[in-house]
């Protein structure tokens, strides 16, 4: 194996996983959801060679930030954070975007406590908010009791970069506790998450030399995958991982 060894912790391929399985559903909404996360688990069952670790991160990575737009791969798996999956109280979990689409009402910034003070003081917005999350999970099943993905800052603050719906799904339920995957910084000096391989081959095509050599000085994988993958002018290979 030549990729570090936090890319393939059980936990951050569990959240790949799961985020891969939420996509899918969303695409294939007539589908039955246990039955694509059991073959999206049967297909990546074990990532012990280099090419099912490079596919699997590379399709994750395509779906979430390629499709989604939301650059969360970066934060899953790199070496700074720390994650392991626990039960949490919900009122300090702290909304990343405004999922309610409410006017008027925006929960991005605001804790779980503040939300549910504001929606049980104000009824009408309570039930708007209500109606809305049932449209949106009415044909879910399953999916909605999966974990959200929450990175805990440095003042201790709870912040939700996938779930934010489920969070305000629990908020008008009155649920009290909730699934979380919880990632904790810690001290550990370089990042070394995952960079999409072909968005380090488009950096060499275009030869942005400053851009490629910043992101290769922070992740060793990105390194190996320059190295190993990016199909480009050996001379130029060779100039870019000299100034690393």
């Amino acid at each position: 194996m030549s990729y570090t060894s936090q890319i393939i912790e059980p936990v951050r391929i569990g959240i790949g996983k799961m985020l891969i399985s939420h996509e899918i559903i969303k695409l294939l909404q007539s589908s039955d959801y246990e039955e694509i996360k059991a073959k999206i688990n049967h297909r990546w069952k074990e990532l012990t060679d280099i090419i099912s670790v490079r596919d699997f991160w590379n399709l994750v990575d395509s779906l979430m930030m390629g499709y989604k737009l939301k650059n969360i791969i970066r934060l899953v798996t790199s070496s700074q954070i720390d994650w392991d999956l626990d039960q949490t109280k919900i009122d300090d979990l702290r909304f990343t975007s405004d999922i309610s689409k409410i006017e008027g009402f925006n929960v991005t910034r605001k804790t779980a406590k503040e939300v549910s003070t504001y929606l049980f003081e104000h009824n009408n917005t309570l039930m708007i908010v209500k109606e809305k999350n049932h449209q949106e999970f009415a044909n879910a099943g399953s999916r909605t009791k999966d974990p959200i993905i929450v990175e805990k800052h440095t003042d201790s603050t709870l912040h939700v970069h996938d779930g934010n719906g489920r969070l305000l799904k629990a908020i008008v339920e009155n649920i009290e506790v909730i699934d979380a995957y919880i990632g904790t910084q810690n001290h550990i000096s370089k990042s070394n998450h995952w960079v999409p391989t072909s968005y380090l081959q488009r950096l060499s095509d275009d030869r942005c030399k400053e851009l490629l050599i910043s992101i290769l000085r922070e992740s060793d994988n990105a390194i190996f995958e320059f190295k190993d993958r990016v199909d480009v002018e050996e001379e130029f290979k060779l100039e870019i991982l000299s100034e690393i």
